[in-house]
Order: C-alpha cells, then structure tokens, then sequence
C-alpha cells in the first residue's frame, strides 16, 4: 500500500512539472511573438493557450506587460493559424459576425431571436454601408447581441468560413467555438470596449474581409 502511495506521489509530481514545463514554454512563445512580431510554433502556441490560458496570462501581467498585447497576440495566432484555410473559402460561404455595440445609440433596430439585430440601413452607423458591400461581395452579415447567439447563427447558417469583429473575450470565445467546428476563422479586435458606440478598425476588418476575394472576378460575376 506504501508503494502504490509512493508511485502515485511520483507520477503527480512529474505531471505537475510537465504542466509547469509547459505553462513556462508558452510564455516564451509569448515574448518571442511580442518582441519579433513573428509566431514561432503557431499550432503549439494556440493549444497551450487554449490549455492553460489563465496561468500564462497570470504570468505575463506580472512581468508587466499590457494585458492589451497579450490579446491582440493571442488573436494575430489564431488568425495566423486559420488564415489560408479562410482564403479558400468563396465570400458566398463566408459569414461576418458584428456586435451590436458598434451601433450608433439612436439605432432604431429590432432584435430578432433567429438573426439577431435586424439592420434597418437608417444610416446612422457604418454598419448599414458595410452590409451592404460585404453583401455585393457574397457575405452574410449578423449583428449580435452577445456570444450565445454564436452558436445559433453557426448551426441555422452552417458556414465554412466566419470573421468576427468583438470583444477580447467574446472573440476569443467565438474563435474557440469555430475551431471546434473545424470551421476557418478571423477575428478582429475592437479597438475600445463597452456596450454602446465602440470603435474597430474598418480598414483591418476589410483586410480580413478581402482574404482569397477577387474583387474583380465578384464583380463580373
């Protein structure tokens, strides 16, 4: 009995100095990605964050980095990783998935339990032109009202490629949800945070809205 004791003691230790192995190899990952700029180990990278996401950021922020650069890393990853899968799917199968809070405050919109935010194109956010264009180009467009919906949207739509502007934890959590859907994902961050008249990059989400798209070929089409 005082054996099979020791064994177990033995093997939780060497799985906790696994887990601490591995919790320490992603946060070097990390700093190299931050201070290059590039993603060495993508895949790998992407699993221990998925694995010990907490721990790693635990650590990050104490060594006093931005929890803002942590994001946008963690994000420029998956990005990577899906990148050329999302390129060889036709914006006919692509779906774009807003948040309501880049509205304007005076958005007259109603909120459907299928759809989501059901645009009126009243004009009063860039959201109405964006539609509309990404539309021409093939896409369809959701606003949503929070991450659940994500589920929804993906099972009544089945897309094979999706782009999600949001949040960090609502993208993060979107981006996870498209991967274990082995569907092709990109996702912008917003730039600030809150429910009402947030502000993203359009010129990023175009970036991502254009990947693999022959504009000219959409348009003769």
């Amino acid at each position: 009995m005082i054996l099979t004791f020791e064994i177990i003691g033995e093997i939780a230790i060497i799985i906790l100095i696994v887990l601490i192995f591995l919790i320490i190899f992603g946060v070097l990952l990390f700093l190299i990605s931050f201070k290059t700029g590039k993603y060495p180990l993508p895949g790998i990278f992407s699993g221990l964050i998925d694995a010990f996401y907490s721990p790693i950021r635990f650590i990050v922020e104490k060594i006093g980095l931005d929890p803002k650069y942590f994001n946008s890393i963690l994000v420029d990853v998956k990005n990577s990783i899906n990148r050329d899968s999302f390129k060889k799917v036709p914006p006919k199968e692509r779906v774009i998935v807003l948040p309501q809070c880049l509205r304007s405050i005076k958005c007259p919109a109603k909120l459907s339990s299928v759809e989501g935010i059901e645009c009126t194109k009243c004009g009063l956010c860039y959201i109405k032109e964006f539609k509309e264009k990404t539309e021409t180009l093939g896409y369809k467009v959701f606003i949503l009202p929070g991450g659940t919906f994500v589920k929804r949207i993906l099972k009544g739509t089945k897309p094979k490629a999706v782009l999600g502007v949001a949040c960090f934890i609502d993208l993060f959590e979107g981006i996870k949800i498209c991967e274990k859907a082995r569907i092709p994902v990109q996702g912008v961050l917003l730039k600030t945070t809150g429910c009402v008249e947030t502000i993203v990059d359009w010129d990023e989400v175009w970036e991502k809205v254009l990947l693999g798209v022959d504009v000219n070929e959409v348009k003769s089409s």
